[in-house]
């Protein structure tokens, strides 16, 4: 479990290279939603009773994104004010913030690109989730071992 934090907390490192020509360059958005997707699966895959607080966590975030100058604060205070107390969910929503913070470090006050970040990290969450209605999961479930393609 910690390895799999460790590499949640990490994973905006992987989509940030060495070799940009501008250091100082922000993530992409595509990356940042990527991260959040991925290390929100991450942990819900051995965790799913956390799947009912994220949903509702995961509302929260979003409503605080869609307002004007968001900042992590606001999306924290808000999370805290609604009471969002499961462990894992704290996790994710933890390490969610930590890719959003890497991502808007070097745009100052351009807050409507910071408020694009937010939406991302808003769209990661939703996606990391899994579906909702019976159809949707049947449709997502792993195929049997004899339906696999190439095993």
């Amino acid at each position: 479990m910690k390895l799999i934090t460790c590499l949640f907390l990490l994973l905006p490192v992987l989509f940030v290279g060495c070799s940009s020509t501008n250091p100082n360059a922000p993530m992409t958005h595509v990356a940042v939603r990527s991260a959040v997707t991925l290390g929100t699966q991450f942990l819900l895959e051995d965790n799913q009773e956390a799947v009912p607080y994220l949903r509702a966590a995961t509302e929260v975030v979003c409503a605080t994104a869609s307002k004007t100058n968001v900042n992590a604060a606001q999306i924290v205070a808000d999370l805290e004010a609604a009471g969002v107390t499961n462990r894992t969910t704290r996790l994710i929503i933890t390490g969610s913030l930590a890719i959003f913070n890497t991502a808007v470090a070097g745009i100052g006050t351009n807050h409507t690109e910071v408020s694009l970040y937010a939406q991302d990290v808003c769209s990661g969450l939703r996606d990391g989730l899994p579906p909702v209605n019976a159809v949707a999961r049947a449709m997502s479930a792993p195929l049997s071992p004899h339906l696999r393609i190439g095993k």
